[in-house]
């Protein structure tokens, strides 16, 4: 048998048997292996078993099909392979993977999959390297604060909010001294999780348990008004 084993930021996330003669690759949902991503095209590639043979081919793809750092318009592919589109990497092997822990700050684009194609120039294998190194990052943006820090980024699994001294955001008030809530970093996403008394409310609406929280969702945690950022920037 003959695998395709799918990674990002070399975790494998996925893997396909090649077991028909015509697979898609690309990042509509109708193809076989879907890569989910803006910079990778709708129908990106195919590969086409010929007898013992898999062939890859470039459907004329925005951003190309590279093969062991090399752009390639059709290649008869060889076990250990490594394939690269966009910022994944696809290994052809004889045998299947173990699945390896999931990371929620690769850069996958699950809100730009169905959107036009991001194109990018990459003239050489530094570009390549440098996409496969692609990651979002996580941080919390305090609104209306101008004298003290405003931007907290996540160095540690999870970040407290609250007036205990332990919490990395701190808010104030007289009647409350506790952990008002804590965002959590789990192997598919960032949560937030309200504590008793924290009155915590997520895009206007009042939060009592656990949710999964998505870049761009306004926050309000006692007295602080906040938003959570989880996207590629500099720091």
């Amino acid at each position: 048998m003959s695998y395709m084993r799918i990674f990002l930021n070399d975790v494998l996330m996925n893997q396909v048997e090649l077991t028909k003669d015509r697979l898609i690759i690309g990042r509509s949902h109708d193809c076989d292996i879907v890569l989910d991503n803006a910079g990778v095209s709708s129908h990106h590639a195919m590969i086409e078993k010929d007898g013992g043979l898999f062939i890859l081919i470039d459907s004329d793809s925005s951003n190309g099909v590279f093969v062991n750092g090399n752009k390639i318009d059709k290649q008869t592919l060889q076990y250990r392979d490594e394939i690269q589109i966009y910022n994944y990497v696809l290994r052809f092997m004889p045998t299947s993977g173990l699945q390896g822990d999931l990371d929620p700050d690769v850069a996958q684009d699950e809100e730009q999959s169905q959107a036009g194609t991001m194109e990018v120039n990459m003239s050489d294998v530094q570009d390549l390297l440098k996409l496969r190194e692609k990651k979002k990052t996580a941080y919390i943006e305090l609104l209306g604060n101008i004298d003290n820090q405003s931007r907290f980024f996540f160095e540690d699994q999870n970040l407290k909010i609250g007036k205990s001294k332990e919490c990395d955001i701190r808010t104030s008030g007289f009647l409350f001294f506790g952990v008002a809530a804590e965002i959590q970093r789990k192997p598919d996403g960032y949560y937030i999780v309200p504590q008793q008394r924290g009155r915590v409310m997520r895009n206007g609406k009042p939060l009592a348990k656990t949710d999964k929280l998505m870049d761009g969702d306004s926050l309000h945690v006692r007295n602080l008004s906040m938003q959570f950022f989880h996207r590629m920037v500099n720091q």
